[in-house]
């Protein structure tokens, strides 16, 4: 139950940053086209790194939450969720592309 808990946390957190804020307007303006974001004087300087830097907070989350699980660290831990992963990001509208995409889709895939 605790994964589940944290998951349901963690996709909230996100949810309010994407859909409820200004940087995640932001970045998906930027997503969809960063070369009109520049010109209506959006900061696309620092947001992608500071995305990547909550995607690799997330990423550790996960990363601790599968090794408590397995009760072991091995490199290829989650080779076989790749795939999963990835599908249910396409079937939750996350576009491949950038710039479009639900986090409760996602979560729900």
């Amino acid at each position: 139950p605790i994964p589940l808990v944290l998951f349901a946390v963690i996709t909230f957190f996100f949810w309010l940053l994407a859909h409820r804020g200004r940087f995640g307007r932001h970045l998906f303006r930027l997503g969809q086209n960063p070369r009109a974001a520049r010109y209506a004087a959006l900061s696309v300087n620092g947001r992608p790194y500071a995305l990547y830097g909550l995607v690799g907070v997330a990423s550790a989350v996960a990363a601790l939450v599968m090794v408590s699980y397995f009760g072991s660290a091995r490199s290829d831990l989650g080779r076989d969720l790749l795939m999963p992963a990835l599908t249910a990001a396409v079937l939750g509208g996350a576009n491949i592309y950038g710039g479009s995409g639900s986090i409760v889709g996602t979560a729900l895939a």
